[in-house]
C-alpha cells in the first residue's frame, strides 16, 4: 500500500511539473509573438523646392515580415499617418535602412515627415521631423 501511495504521489508531482513546463513554453511563445515594428526617421537632406531626401530604419520588425515601408508627410498634420497625410512614399519591404525621396512638394512650405513600417500587426511610425522646402 505504501509503495502504491509513493508511486501515486510521484505521478502527481511529475504531471504537475510537466504542466508548469508546458506553461513556461507557452509563455515564451507569447513573448515571441508578433508586434508592431520599431522605426526611426532619417534626417531630411538635399532639400529642394519640390523634393528632398529622407527615409528610415526599421530596427525591429516585430517578429513579423515588413510588407510595406516608406515615409508619410503633411503640411498640416503634426503626426502624419498612412490614413492622414499630404503624400507618402512606398519603398519596398523588409527590415533595415531605406531612402525615400518625397516629390511634388510645394516650394517654400513647412512639412512634417516620418518613416513608417507595416507588418501583420499594424503600422509603426518613427519620430516626426520638420523641414521647409527651399523657395524660388
Amino acid at each position: 500500500m505504501k509503495t502504491t501511495l509513493k508511486l501515486l504521489f510521484a505521478l502527481i508531482i511529475s504531471v504537475s511539473l510537466l504542466q508548469v513546463s508546458c506553461k513556461k513554453d507557452d509563455d515564451e511563445k507569447e513573448e515571441e509573438s508578433a508586434k508592431i515594428a520599431t522605426v526611426t526617421t532619417t534626417a531630411v537632406t538635399n532639400i529642394q523646392p519640390t523634393t528632398c531626401t529622407t527615409g528610415g530604419n526599421i530596427t525591429d520588425d516585430g517578429n513579423a515580415e515588413i510588407s510595406m515601408r516608406g515615409v508619410c508627410y503633411s503640411r498640416t498634420e503634426l503626426l502624419p499617418t498612412l490614413a492622414d497625410n499630404d503624400g507618402l512614399t512606398t519603398n519596398g519591404s523588409g527590415s533595415g535602412a531605406f531612402t525615400a525621396m518625397p516629390s511634388g512638394l510645394l516650394n517654400g512650405s513647412v512639412y512634417y515627415v516620418r518613416a513608417y513600417a507595416t507588418n501583420s500587426q499594424g503600422t509603426g511610425y518613427g519620430e516626426v521631423l520638420l523641414f521647409t522646402t527651399v523657395g524660388k
